[in-house]
């Protein structure tokens, strides 16, 4: 589960759809546009109504002492990663039940995930569709951009209160290997190697090179559709064939 693999899924689903010729096609895509960012004055707002959402912080445990978003709770992000590692990681339900439960997540409210890098942040993001959380959404800039607005922070806290969660695995975000290496003879599927230049050195034959990074913008925040739309276009990903980042 590499950060590079999380980034590029969310981008791929932020822009499929809108590849299409006229303006009143493009509307009507974007209105079915499922909402995946949420930006940081539209979540203040929540907050100060008195959000009933969850808010989860990924960052480290010291971080969040020193001030949060106010009714956030943490989550640990190594340990998940560690879970999604171990052997069968991926489908036991029994220990996404009780992790995805411990923050108060039974599946019914909306979920707004943040950090203080996206390294961490798109991980949990991606954990929570992949285990059957629908209503999931990633706070575009994170607690860099929300801090740099001056919204409210607290260093108050309380334990969250555990909620009953049923995992329901999306097994369709997953390519296996006997997926890739069919692809690679065939080309079912597109490969994108979402890593540095360096590192693409070595990569799986025929994949696109689109390194992660060009999709952010100076702030933080993701670039615009039509920007994205057009490093998809420049990098030959076309609308049609499952993308498999990596």
């Amino acid at each position: 589960m590499k950060l590079n693999l999380l980034i590029m899924f969310l981008l791929f689903i932020f822009s499929n759809g809108f590849l299409l010729a006229t303006e009143e096609k493009k509307k009507e895509a974007q209105a079915k546009l499922p909402q995946l960012l949420i930006q940081a004055e539209d979540l203040a707002k929540k907050v100060k109504k008195g959000y009933k959402g969850i808010i989860v912080d990924c960052r480290s445990s010291s971080e969040f002492r020193r001030g949060h978003i106010p009714g956030a709770v943490r989550v640990d992000v190594s340990n998940w990663v560690q879970l999604a590692h171990a052997k069968g990681g991926l489908t036991n339900p029994k220990v996404w039940a009780k992790e995805v439960g411990a923050l108060g997540i039974d599946g019914s409210k909306e979920v707004i995930v943040y950090g203080g890098s996206i390294t961490s942040s798109t991980r949990v993001w991606w954990t929570l569709k992949y285990v059957g959380v629908k209503n999931v959404l990633f706070l575009d800039g994170e607690w860099p951009r929300w801090k740099s607005l001056k919204l409210p922070t607290t260093a108050k806290g309380k334990a969250p209160t555990a909620a009953t969660f049923k995992p329901k695995f999306q097994k369709d975000r997953v390519a296996h290997k006997e997926e890739i290496l069919k692809s690679i003879k065939d080309s079912s599927c597109v490969m994108v190697d979402t890593r540095s230049k360096r590192e693409h050195s070595l990569h799986i034959p025929g994949s696109v090179h689109l390194e992660w990074k060009d999709f952010l913008a100076k702030d933080g925040r993701f670039k615009s559709v039509k920007e994205i739309q057009a490093l998809f276009k420049k990098h030959g990903v076309k609308k049609g064939k499952p993308l498999v980042p990596y």
